[in-house]
């Protein structure tokens, strides 16, 4: 988390001032304060980007800025809840969730949108199909929720190949 603390001789300029020019100074600093906030989310906005390859227009536009007040001159540049779900990934690390468990999203060969995303609906399209499911699979690594598809080898497993009659 970035804290950006700015301090200044404020409280000595204040006595010196007239009556109006004091009561004014609590709103100029907070919207001294405001503006900065203002200037730090365009240049996060900027940055994401950089970050990510080709990001959603709904990433991009999940940056916030919560204004200072007069009784409290703190400004806060933060992300959306719905965002911030995802994007802590990508920043601290972790397992991702297909709904409510634990799975591993990586599609292979899978169409994606233009954002590098998998359309909507598109996990219900291969749920239809008889050779997909969705459930945990044991792995050398530990056992892992996701969408999986049945190779042809696993489906015969255990059956006895019917033998051509001669």
């Amino acid at each position: 988390m970035l804290e950006i603390s700015v301090t200044s001789n404020v409280d000595a300029v204040s006595h010196r001032v007239s009556t109006l020019a004091y009561r004014q100074l609590p709103f100029a600093e907070a919207r001294t304060v405001t503006e900065l906030a203002k200037l730090a989310a365009v240049a996060e906005k900027a940055a994401i980007p950089q970050v990510f390859d080709n990001p959603t227009p709904f990433t991009v536009n999940s940056l916030a800025v919560q204004a200072a007040r007069k009784e409290l001159p703190i400004a806060c540049v933060y992300i959306r809840d719905r965002a911030a779900q995802y994007l802590a990934l990508y920043e601290f690390g972790g397992v991702q969730f297909l709904g409510g468990k634990p799975a591993d999203l990586v599609p292979v060969a899978a169409a994606v949108n233009r954002y590098g995303n998998l359309p909507r609906g598109t996990i219900r399209k291969y749920m239809n199909r008889p050779d997909v499911f969705l459930g945990p699979v044991k792995t050398a690594h530990g056992e892992v929720y996701g969408l999986w598809q049945q190779s042809h080898c696993t489906s015969m497993q255990g059956k006895r190949a019917a033998r051509p009659k001669v």
